[in-house]
């Protein structure tokens, strides 16, 4: 498949094979790859099947493997069925329509339905009457499960396994899933804490959406994921949770509202000598007084130095999630 692979990125660099451009991004995705299972995704035009039949014909003569039109796919995103039908003559695949079963799950489904995870509560039940336990309840093979695994909730397991992605959509800033999500979301510059664009529904809002459930046992957003400044080139000022467990702008809102760059990184304001402040206006009154003196205070032995800055699991002895 690695053949197919410098085929199709080659052709993609010569726009031989359009693929889908991500937003706000340079990336273009047109295909993925795992095992022996293929998805290719492009452009909806004539032009573009026309190739990717040619690019896997020519596949087939060096390599001697050949895709098995038979049982391959099309699906139109946002075009009618007629278009998909008629398109795939082109190929010579059978036309179809979402959701889509891929590499055993869901995709293209709404998860938040219970009838859509069917197909994989009745795959989990199948694989459970291996078993040599079978005579057992489903209950009965739960608490088994409980015992070995030593798991206690399965909710606060989930919770947990989710939240994990948090972490890894801040840490693994070089895998491909992290760039979509960056792109789709339009995280580029946005405060750590903001994880999804709520207007985007699908797996990933959810999955965004479980800082409600952590608040729910007393966890912050701060207890799981914190940024340690070193240079202070990649944490905002205000905006991100670098002292404490809250953004200062929730501590100081009066001095967030008279700052004149409310993304300002923290090597902005943070100097070898006073902090380097923007404001609007000038923070006379006595309130103000009080929050800035406060804030100095909090800040004061900040001391800025050569390195990246990085985030850490204040709850983890390690400081890794």
């Amino acid at each position: 498949m690695e053949g197919l692979n410098v085929a199709m990125k080659t052709a993609g660099e010569k726009s031989i094979f359009k693929g889908i451009k991500i937003p706000r991004d340079n990336i273009k995705l047109s295909h993925l790859f795992y095992a022996d299972d293929a998805l290719f995704l492009g452009e909806w035009c004539r032009s573009n099947m026309k190739n990717l039949a040619r690019i896997l014909h020519c596949f087939h003569i060096a390599s001697d493997l050949k895709v098995n039109f038979n049982k391959s796919k099309v699906f139109g995103i946002g075009v009618s069925c007629d278009e998909t039908s008629a398109g795939v003559t082109v190929l010579g695949c059978e036309a179809s329509t979402l959701p889509i079963i891929c590499l055993g799950l869901p995709v293209g489904a709404n998860m938040n339905l219970v009838k859509n995870w069917q197909p994989i509560i009745n795959k989990f039940q199948s694989k459970l009457t291996i078993w040599k336990a079978k005579s057992l309840s489903f209950g009965g093979r739960l608490t088994l499960i409980t015992s070995v695994l030593g798991v206690g909730s399965i909710r606060a397991l989930n919770i947990a396994l989710l939240v994990k992605w948090w972490w890894k959509l801040r840490t693994d800033t070089s895998n491909l899933w992290r760039k979509i999500i960056f792109g789709l979301h339009n995280l580029f510059n946005k405060p750590k804490e903001y994880l999804s664009k709520k207007s985007i529904t699908g797996v990933w809002n959810n999955i965004a959406g479980v800082k409600k459930e952590i608040k729910i046992v007393g966890f912050n957003f701060g207890d799981v994921l914190k940024q340690c400044v070193r240079s202070g080139d990649n944490t905002q000022f205000w905006n991100d949770i670098w002292i404490g467990s809250s953004e200062l702008r929730k501590i100081y809102p009066a001095l967030y509202e008279i700052e004149t760059q409310k993304k300002c990184k923290v090597r902005d304001r943070i100097n070898e000598h006073d902090p380097n402040w923007c404001w609007r206006s000038n923070p006379t009154n006595v309130g103000l007084q009080q929050c800035l003196l406060g804030l100095e205070q909090a800040i004061e032995s900040i001391k800025l130095q050569p390195g990246s800055d990085f985030t850490s699991c204040p709850i983890a002895p390690d400081g890794k999630y």
